[in-house]
């Protein structure tokens, strides 16, 4: 399998003011032999907000790639409709709800929820989940 190593890819990180500047997002340097695989919002839930899902675009690459061409295959995903979006059990790293069991919901309904929510109002498409950490050398709270 081949993977392209032109930059171009850009996210915004989720503790972006809104509306964003262009100064706002950031580059994502590509890795050679590695796939760039976007989450979306139903991996954000499944996992109690430990992934992330990104706000993400693409601009012209920078630097010496700006002229190099750029070709991108999107495969998306989702949950067949009957399918439970509760979060996922086991092992210690997603967090269990704060109040003990939560309700369920298939996909369907979950999707016809998010979006009545942005047409509403009530939730602005954003960069979703992840979790902070430490940074290592600055002593900082981070999003990873």
């Amino acid at each position: 399998m081949f993977f392209n190593i032109v930059g171009g890819l850009q996210i915004l990180p989720p503790d972006v003011s809104d509306p964003p500047a262009d100064s706002d997002w950031r580059y994502v340097r590509p890795v050679p032999d590695c796939a760039l695989i976007n989450l979306g919002d139903a991996m954000v839930q499944w996992s109690g907000g430990v992934v992330r899902s990104n706000m993400h675009r693409v601009a012209t690459a920078p630097g010496e790639q700006m002229g190099v061409e750029r070709f991108s295959v999107a495969y998306l995903v989702r949950p067949a409709l009957e399918t439970s979006m509760r979060r996922l059990k086991g092992g210690n790293v997603i967090p269990s709800g704060a109040d003990g069991e939560e309700e369920d919901i298939c996909a369907k309904d979950w999707k016809q929820m998010r979006a009545a929510q942005i047409i509403n109002g009530q939730n602005k498409p954003k960069s979703l989940g992840g979790r902070r950490r430490m940074a290592e050398n600055a002593g900082q709270e981070e999003l990873v």
